[in-house]
């Protein structure tokens, strides 16, 4: 028979772990999966959501998550979020010229880190930084779509596999 106090710890115990685990996406053959982070160098606020535009509709995509799942199409990088809240607001990054995309279903698209820098006159310089370790880590959160699908660089390479297994 527990006890009360061992039944609050198994309960503790559970919640933490429930918490603290990684999100493993499914494997769904109609989606795209993106490898997308957002950072502000020399800034208080750190980015919070990603506005990926398609037919004018905005898609918003955690600015931190590791690896997202998307419908496939067309989209243009049209704003970052800082808030909690997805919505274009004071202090979201707009892009006078946004990257543009395109996503087709059973692919994982590594894009890297989008990142900001402070330039004068309250503009930002925008770098794409292509870290291997963003592919690690959205391959430690789900190996089981890095077996299925094959990891486009987008930068130009080719599609390669990409194998999780140490």
């Amino acid at each position: 028979m527990l006890t009360m106090r061992s039944t609050l710890l198994f309960i503790c115990l559970f919640f933490n772990s429930a918490l603290c685990a990684e999100p493993d996406l499914s494997v769904e053959p109609d989606m795209a999966y993106l490898i997308i982070k957002a950072t502000a160098i020399n800034k208080d606020k750190q980015p919070s959501w990603i506005c990926l535009e398609r037919r004018r509709k905005c898609t918003h995509v955690s600015a931190n998550e590791g690896l997202v799942a998307i419908k496939p199409g067309k989209y243009r990088l049209h704003h970052i979020d800082f808030g909690r809240v997805e919505l274009l607001e004071l202090g979201s990054q707009t892009f006078d010229t946004p990257m543009k995309f395109k996503f087709k279903p059973g692919n994982i698209y590594f894009i890297g880190d989008i990142q900001f820098k402070n330039k004068e006159f309250q503009r930002d310089d925008i770098e794409l930084n292509q870290d291997p370790d963003l592919v690690i880590k959205a391959c430690a959160i789900s190996p089981n779509i890095f077996e299925r699908y094959p990891v486009n660089n987008m930068s130009g390479s080719k599609k390669t596999r990409f194998s999780c297994k140490s």
